[in-house]
């Protein structure tokens, strides 16, 4: 499932995101076309959910075990932030309160 699925498959709205930079890029070779495509997405800069969609489609969030094959994003909705997880190289989407509220904390990326 595309990261842009999992994101639109939540019962939640996501307005803005934000992402870094891929961290497998270094292994592509400059002339292939991952590289240019991977480049192309802007990193630290924050943008509208609709206008990051097309840069959604082709990578997952829940990559299984092994390397991390992701971008790390934040991603806003008006209750919550998400960002991605990682364990032993498998990445997930967890989430934290956009707001102050009472809640229980957790350790995120446990295994």
């Amino acid at each position: 499932m595309s990261a842009l699925e999992t994101l639109l498959e939540m019962d939640d709205t996501i307005t803005h995101i934000v992402f870094g930079s891929h961290t497998r890029l270094w292994l592509y070779d400059e002339d292939e076309p991952e590289h240019i495509k991977y480049t192309a997405i802007p990193a630290e800069t924050v943008l509208a959910f609709d206008e990051a969609a097309g840069m959604l489609r082709d990578w997952e969030i829940n990559s299984g075990y092994g390397a991390e094959e992701v971008f790390p994003i934040h991603a806003w909705s008006d209750n919550w932030v998400y960002f991605i997880c990682c364990y032993d190289g498998a990445t997930w989407l967890s989430k934290v309160p956009r707001h102050p509220c009472n809640d229980e904390p957790k350790v995120h990326g446990r295994g």
